[in-house]
């Protein structure tokens, strides 16, 4: 029954109303977007169905138009320019950890990442997506592998940049492997905040933010969200610590956003 498959489906983080999925059964609608990719994942789990089997199915996003489509994903339109349409679907994340440094000028300057996933199948490469500031210019995003493979093809749509990561060593159902890789971004646009996505509740997830000594906030506080643009659920202050920088651990409970936002001086 479908009210059964929507309690499975939500017990993996990921929220779907029946009508959704009815609509699906029966043709009227055709799956599309992020949200709706990740709900597909989590039905290949619920049915026992081999990674790849549902997502692969969905409309192949690179023969989607930008200008005449209202619902265009550059996140779907980059798994499809590097081939990896149902590739997030063979990892589970369980941790991640992202070190943020904002430039004396208040901008972005790098990103680095450090990622523990396992394998859901046998795989030998891995997909990540990494946004910039709304209006600048993913093309300055220049990515450098620290350890766990290499890069082998980038992709760029609108603020948002698709690497793909050949492993050191193929994974077999089961394994893990941790990958650090870094973002440096030479847009020089005003930062601030910054958003982490966490796809399902479980993961622990770590943020830490350095500012330059020569441009501190004044104001720091730490918000969640359900959907990217969805109203704040939680606001809790916080203060700048050692090394001008702050530093949040925590186990994400369920699917949605996390982030911290500051104010500069000059912002006033």
């Amino acid at each position: 029954p479908l009210g059964r498959v929507q309690r499975h489906v939500e017990r993996r983080g990921v929220t779907v109303g029946r009508s959704t999925l009815s609509y699906w059964q029966n043709g009227l609608r055709t799956p599309s977007g992020v949200r709706s990719f990740q709900i597909v994942e989590a039905l290949e789990e619920v049915l026992h169905l081999p990674s790849g089997e549902l997502t692969s199915l969905i409309l192949d996003p690179r023969v989607t138009a930008r200008s005449a489509d209202e619902d265009f994903d550059p996140f779907m339109s980059i798994l499809g320019r590097l081939d990896a349409v149902g590739l997030t679907a063979k990892f589970r994340l369980r941790s991640g950890f992202t070190r943020v440094r904002i430039s004396d000028a208040g901008a972005l300057d790098a990103i680095e990442f450090d990622v523990v996933a396992r394998a859901r199948t046998d795989v030998d490469r891995f997909v990540a997506i990494v946004g910039t500031e709304v209006g600048a210019d993913a093309e300055l995003l220049s990515p450098t592998i620290v350890s766990g493979g290499r890069i082998t093809r980038t992709a760029v749509e609108a603020e948002q940049l698709g690497i793909e990561i050949e492993l050191d060593e193929p994974l077999r159902a089961g394994e893990f492997v941790q990958l650090r890789y870094r973002i440096d971004d030479a847009n020089a646009a005003p930062c601030r905040s910054f958003l982490k996505f966490a796809p399902r509740g479980g993961i622990l997830s770590g943020l830490e933010i350095e500012f330059h000594p020569d441009l501190l906030p004044v104001t720091l506080e730490q918000f969640e969200r359900a959907t990217h643009h969805g109203p704040d659920l939680a606001i809790r202050p916080l203060t700048l610590g050692s090394g001008q920088r702050i530093s949040l651990i925590r186990e994400v409970q369920r699917r949605g956003i996390h982030g911290v936002r500051w104010a500069f001086e000059s912002d006033a």
